[in-house]
């Protein structure tokens, strides 16, 4: 918790003492399938099949637009599936051992040529 906070702190105070043109950041959506699977847990287990989605902006740090900020609020789910034996004392029963997560990434952004290549590099927390 106490690098969540000096993380986000330090994103803020570079915020705002940064030459950011925010008439420039421009705002994204991201999706995509997850795949997630706990073994030796539960038994039998199986494999999670879940969405994720979020919205992303895209804040440049600096005139030459090569580096950006990009904050992310993503939700996603992650675990697992089963039979379990015991649960609930029914037979056969379908167990779901999962959670639904919201994430707050920010990602350090940026790209290894001028060029309009999109090949670029993402650092920071998850």
């Amino acid at each position: 918790m106490k690098k969540l906070l000096l993380t986000s702190a330090l994103a803020l105070s570079t915020l705002s003492f940064a030459q950011i043109d925010f008439s420039s950041t421009r705002f994204g959506v991201t999706g995509g399938l997850n795949y997630s699977r706990v073994k030796n847990a539960h038994n039998p287990s199986g494999p999670r099949f879940t969405f994720q989605g979020g919205v992303l902006a895209l804040i440049p740090i600096g005139k030459a637009n090569q580096f950006y900020l990009q904050p992310e609020v993503l939700y996603y789910g992650a675990g697992e599936t089963g039979k379990d034996k015991d649960a609930k004392g029914m037979k056969g029963y379908d167990a779901l051992y999962a959670n639904n997560y919201l994430s707050v990434p920010v990602f350090f952004k940026g790209y290894f040529s001028e060029s309009e290549s999109e090949f670029f590099g993402l650092a920071g927390p998850r």
